[in-house]
């Protein structure tokens, strides 16, 4: 299973990807809430949006809220805002245990299971959505909706699917999420003689030794920060696996594949030929997605 990782507070938090529709960014001028919870236009919606923090641990975040998880149940919305969604990761349902008397007074409200990741001290706890849902159905206030906003079907014409979006210097890409395995922070990498031109070298993750992809450096970015402030994105073509080095994640969207373009011609002239088609997002934003086949005939 997949999960994104967000913090509340101090306290790291998980939510079934599942459960994601979007992680979106909010704008800059956004202030933090005055209240628990709020009412917010999204995607021509009306969604209650609660400060994550303040919500699941009883404490207001004292970083700007700069990102909001829309998790659903059925029909069903609800905004989580907060200051950090580190990584997307796997686990297995049999690492799942229940929160231990140790931690009962440290669990945060609608968590009922933790689980241990590597490389963490603490565990994450695990939000049980259900139990959300249930807890926020009766605090869901109404607004009414303006005559010129529709209100979207939640299958509309096409087919659907979401997007792991990033950064590489001033553009953003998008990966599909049944493509990408997890999400860790950039770390440096092991340079191996004779391989792939495309190939920065090596990491060892988990005992996997994986090869890993600078797109700074095919995006022809001459400005490379250093490797630690960067993130890797871990990808699966067809059976393989290799890390992408980006600049920094941005958000999980979700798309109609209808609303993909295809890529324009001089693309192609730039030998940008890892790109397979451009998105239009609704607030002006342009996201190249990235097709995996062609680093798995340049790269594996």
């Amino acid at each position: 299973m997949k999960a994104i990782l967000f913090s509340a507070g101090v306290t790291q938090v998980a939510v079934s990807l599942d459960s994601v529709r979007e992680v979106l960014r909010r704008p800059a001028t956004a202030a933090d809430f005055e209240t628990e919870r709020a009412i917010e236009p999204i995607r021509g919606r009306f969604v209650k949006v609660c400060d994550a923090s303040l919500l699941l641990v009883g404490k207001r975040s004292t970083n700007p809220l700069s990102k909001t998880l829309l998790v659903e149940m059925g029909s069903q919305f609800l905004g989580l805002s907060t200051s950090s969604v580190s990584r997307i990761f796997e686990y297995e349902e049999s690492r799942v245990q229940p929160v231990t008397a140790a931690y009962s007074g440290l669990t945060p409200r609608y968590c009922s299971a933790m689980i241990s990741i590597p490389g963490r001290k603490d565990p994450v706890f695990i939000l049980d959505i259900p139990n959300l849902f249930a807890g926020e159905a009766g605090n869901t206030a109404e607004a009414p909706v303006p005559s010129d906003v529709t209100q979207p079907t939640d299958k509309q014409s096409g087919r659907e699917g979401k997007l792991v979006c990033f950064k590489v210097r001033n553009c953003e890409y998008g990966l599909s999420i049944t493509e990408t395995v997890e999400i860790i922070r950039g770390r440096p990498s092991h340079f191996v003689p004779q391989c792939r031109e495309l190939v920065e070298g090596v990491i060892n993750l988990r005992g996997a030794v994986l090869p890993v992809i600078d797109l700074r450096k095919l995006a022809q970015n001459t400005e490379i920060p250093d490797s630690s402030s960067t993130k890797i994105v871990i990808v699966k073509f067809e059976d393989h696996f290799a890390g992408l080095r980006v600049d920094s994640m941005t958000e999980v969207l979700q798309y109609e594949e209808t609303s993909l373009e295809p890529v324009p011609s001089s693309f192609e002239a730039l030998g940008r030929h890892w790109i397979s088609s451009v998105l239009r997002v609704e607030d002006g934003r342009v996201v190249f997605t990235i097709d995996t086949s062609w680093f798995s005939k340049n790269v594996a």
